[in-house]
């Protein structure tokens, strides 16, 4: 059985899973996370440079440091963080390379550089197929013809390498059974989830309500940067818990599946030791090593993965689960 983390959600084809960063914010106010920012705080072209993106495209560096703290910093409460560290240039990269190709492959989009609700819910590819190795966009989807698919036995022809995808995902859409749903226009609308972080929407918001380009790129990342396995947005150094959740694509999917079922039936002493072991950015070599020595068993003890049911139930802090000892 895999370990899932307790906030996931999932629909027809989605799975979420919760990702925590390290922040790299410098002491300098003319820099954020590494990058120069203008006097409005939108990085520079420095940034842009990074990401290879075009130099009109603004970024908030708000929207980044928020990405950052919610995933990273110790005072928030997660249990496990999926990187060690996050190259936000990168991601940003990443999330553009898809949507641009997605807005160039709607005539109605190709020339916008700011765009309607109208634009993103009617206009706006649905679903797309990727290849998760390149990040090209190979086919598109309307609403109506996801609809269609799906009522007729849905996608069958996937190859290894490709992967389907929404648009921006719909946080609503939650139950396995539920009917495919249309594109949520309020893509910079963090939703009431353990997976919100803030976008600082109005950074991307004119003043008829359009969304500008870089707003495009932050919703299509919020939506789907944790919602879709096999895609990876998100590039830095991943952690154990990272590599046993699919977002480090040298991890061989056998290993992964070998070690997350021998980590659902590991007993441990404590869980601290069990999160500073998921925490670590060892090689599933070493962690399997490193799982046997940890392992705990007495007549009174639980299994990881129910114990982490069991405190989920009871609904306890970051510092309780620390302090829990398993052998009590």
């Amino acid at each position: 059985m895999y370990i899932k983390n307790v906030a996931n959600q999932h629909n027809n084809y989605y799975i979420s899973n919760k990702i925590n960063t390290k922040s790299y914010a410098t002491n300098n106010t003319n820099e954020v996370l590494g990058y120069k920012v203008d006097k409005e705080g939108y990085f520079t072209s420095e940034f842009n440079k990074a990401a290879n993106i075009p130099t009109d495209i603004k970024i908030h560096s708000s929207t980044m440091q928020s990405l950052v703290d919610f995933w990273a910093n110790e005072n928030t409460s997660s249990m496990v963080k999926a990187f060690e560290n996050i190259d936000i240039a990168k991601t940003i990269g990443n999330a553009y390379k898809i949507v641009s190709s997605l807005i160039q492959s709607s005539p109605h989009l190709s020339t916008k550089t700011s765009f309607s609700k109208d634009d993103i819910q009617n206009h706006f590819p649905h679903t797309y197929i990727i290849n998760k190795d390149s990040l090209n966009v190979e086919n598109t989807f309307s609403y109506e013809e996801v609809k269609d698919i799906v009522s007729n036995g849905g996608f069958k022809t996937l190859s290894n390498n490709q992967i389907l995808a929404p648009s921006f995902f719909n946080a609503d859409n939650t139950d396995e059974n539920s009917k495919t749903l249309p594109t949520n226009p309020n893509i910079l609308q963090s939703t009431d989830t353990a997976l919100s972080w803030d976008t600082n929407a109005d950074k991307y918001t004119n003043e008829d309500g359009s969304i500008s380009m870089g707003g495009m790129i932050v919703g299509f990342l919020s939506k789907n940067a944790f919602a879709v396995p096999g895609l990876n947005l998100v590039e830095g150094e991943s952690t154990a818990w990272g590599k046993l959740q699919g977002f480090d694509k040298n991890v061989n999917k056998d290993d992964i599946a070998n070690f997350n079922e021998k980590l659902s039936s590991t007993f441990f002493a404590n869980l601290a030791d069990a999160f500073s072991l998921l925490n670590s950015t060892d090689d599933l070599k070493t962690l399997e090593s490193k799982l046997n020595a940890l392992s705990f068993k007495n007549e009174n003890s639980k299994t990881f993965l129910d114990l982490l049911t069991e405190l989920s139930k009871k609904n306890l802090t970051f510092i309780d689960l620390m302090t829990i000892d398993i052998k009590s």
